[in-house]
């Protein structure tokens, strides 16, 4: 095995007649596939908005894995969950009709999410959140 911080090298592998080859590699020259800044969550909020208008946030998750949305209001509301790979083209993930409130943890490759909420009138409040972490 090199030094730290030597130069790389190839060996021979271990089982003749095989294809597979070992690598030695400084651990100087292993890189991360993400920057340490983007280990922190992503997190979009909105809270206490006013439900007698429709309100709707978007949220990048970069690489991460895993969406996390959730809502909590005041008076039933419809609340919608989109995703897209590009920002301009939007999917359909979900609708919760007459909702006062979900929690929900997605799989998904889709870089961006939206969630949605229609208008009722009277003095409701809503909260949405989307949010992501490594996993």
């Amino acid at each position: 095995m090199p030094e730290e911080g030597g130069p790389t090298r190839w060996t021979i592998p271990q089982c003749p007649g095989t294809k597979e080859l070992m690598i030695d590699i400084a651990k100087a020259d292993i890189k991360t596939p993400i920057d340490i800044q983007d280990a922190l969550e992503i997190k979009e909020e909105l809270y206490a908005a006013l439900g007698t208008a429709a309100q709707s946030i978007t949220m990048d998750k970069r690489g991460y894995s895993r969406a996390h949305y959730e809502f909590h209001c005041t008076t039933a509301h419809t609340v919608t969950v989109e995703y897209s790979y590009d920002n301009a083209t939007w999917y359909q993930h979900e609708i919760i009709i007459m909702a006062f409130g979900v929690s929900k943890t997605v799989n998904s490759a889709a870089r961006y999410w939206r969630l949605s909420s229609d208008a009722i009138g009277g003095s409701a409040t809503v909260d949405l959140v989307l949010g992501s972490v490594i996993a």
